[in-house]
């Protein structure tokens, strides 16, 4: 987790991860302003890396990990972000989740809570992103080469994602 100093004004928006220039966005990629990069989308989501897990023939995510996103916003983060800057306004925090799975902790921190919450991720469990308030702010990254500007985020945080660092093919 990660807590740093951030333009609290400032818009966050997803920007080529290459040279950090503005992105346009069409139906089937976004491509960069600044040095042309073109990048797809995957089940309509932007991707920035080609090392994304495909969607397995059978898909089956643990009922916990659907459920948990609440839990661990209101039980953990939120109480953390509130104690680390008690003065803010929610909407004015932008926190970034890497390695959100299914997206429902970087939702509930959206819409249950009112912070401006951005997640990325390289596995199949995208395919519940749709149904998220968040569902917009969430994109196809690894951790080590984010689509944003630096310091944009006054928190960074991941919950299980340690044990898939350096890991390769399914099952990362």
């Amino acid at each position: 987790m990660g807590i740093g100093r951030c333009n609290r004004e400032s818009v966050v928006a997803f920007v080529c991860p290459r040279c950090r220039g503005g992105l346009h966005d069409t139906e089937i990629s976004v491509r960069c302003f600044t040095c042309g990069t073109r990048y797809r989308k995957v089940d309509g989501f932007p991707c920035f890396t080609d090392e994304y897990e495909e969607l397995p023939e059978s898909l089956t995510v643990p009922a916990n990990e659907l459920v948990m996103g609440e839990r661990a916003a209101s039980e953990f983060l939120s109480p953390l972000i509130s104690s680390l800057y008690p003065d803010e306004s929610p909407q004015q925090l932008h926190v970034l989740d890497v390695g959100c799975g299914t997206g429902e902790v970087a939702n509930a921190l959206q819409s249950v809570h009112g912070y401006d919450c951005w997640g990325v991720d390289l596995g199949y469990r995208r395919v519940h992103w749709r149904k998220l308030a968040a569902a917009e702010k969430l994109a196809l990254s690894c951790g080590s080469c984010l689509p944003f500007e630096v310091s944009c985020f006054v928190l960074v945080y991941t919950f299980g994602v340690i044990e898939h660092v350096g890991a390769t093919g399914q099952g990362r």
